[in-house]
């Protein structure tokens, strides 16, 4: 099975390492056991496992986090150290994240603290109070949803139900996009044909000439020895000509496959008209087997 693929970036300071171990369990469950059934599979972009490289080391990372299309942002007690240009790696990887998203819409994001206790609240320190700074300016603008868990079990419930529930609705979008996208190219392939035909007609004056005769020697073999004595072949004429003004004003009506051989087999002696060589071209068109002679 063709799988599609999710890049998420997980972003967290080092105090997290629990939670980061066990989201890697999480996505490693996934890929054996629900990806599989789904046709998706996850690829996970941490920060352990960025190859080294000549230039600042958060550089190396964020093109992680310009390549994701979800990125999943965990914090707890810690924001983290300067990189240089953000007061922590956190910090530039999630501001980076959210320009991209503000240009393009993408990456999805989502914001999950760690609970802090009451005790540690009352005297939170330098790097706790700027997590609490960062939670509040989130509240304030209220651009982001975020959610709160107690421990790492609470954690794997949470983003395991989360990342299930985002991938169906994922799958549900690609099929409904590549159903979409077929009706349309159906539609387009409809238009041109009729596109087509109209200029066709356009170009094809109606031509009786092999026709008119065929109706008087028929009229005088009728009244002659009856229908029983007609020319085969002057029947199959006949059949083609009036399916062909039939198909007229039933433009869903095409030629049978056997029918469509004999035409085949008369396609040097017959002088077909108009009507005959649109009704040709509509039962080639619609030969989804593509079994029928393309010969006019």
């Amino acid at each position: 099975m063709k799988r599609d693929v999710l890049t998420i970036f997980l972003a967290s300071p080092s105090d997290l390492e629990e939670e980061r171990k066990k989201f890697r369990e999480v996505v490693n469950d996934f890929n054996s056991v629900f990806g599989k059934r789904v046709g998706w599979q996850i690829e996970l972009l941490v920060w352990e496992d960025t190859l080294p490289g000549c230039d600042r080391p958060q550089s190396i990372i964020n093109k992680d986090v310009d390549y994701c299309e979800l990125f999943i942002g965990m914090i707890w007690k810690r924001w983290g150290q300067t990189t240089g240009e953000y007061s922590s790696g956190f910090e530039e990887e999630f501001v980076r994240a959210r320009n991209r998203r503000e240009k393009t819409d993408k990456p999805e994001i989502w914001l999950l603290f760690k609970k802090i206790d009451e005790e540690q609240s009352r005297d939170p320190g330098e790097q706790l109070k700027k997590v609490f700074d960062f939670q509040h300016e989130q509240i304030q603008k209220k651009e982001l949803m975020f959610k709160e868990f107690r421990d790492t079990a609470e954690f794997e419930k949470l983003i395991y139900k989360y990342l299930i529930a985002y991938v169906l609705d994922l799958s549900k979008e690609t099929v409904e996009s590549k159903i979409e996208s077929k009706s349309i190219s159906l539609e387009s392939s409809k238009l041109e044909i009729t596109k087509n035909e109209t200029e066709y007609s356009k170009k094809t004056v109606s031509d009786y000439s092999d026709i008119i005769p065929l109706f008087e020697k028929v009229q005088v073999s009728l009244k002659k020895e009856g229908a029983n004595n007609v020319d085969f072949w002057d029947r199959s004429r006949l059949l083609l000509t009036a399916s062909s003004w039939f198909s007229e004003k039933h433009s869903g009506e095409i030629f049978g496959g056997h029918e469509t051989n004999l035409a085949y087999v008369k396609r040097k002696e017959w002088k077909l008209s108009g009507e005959e060589l649109r009704f040709l071209v509509r039962t080639m068109v619609g030969d989804i087997n593509n079994v029928l002679p393309g010969w006019y």
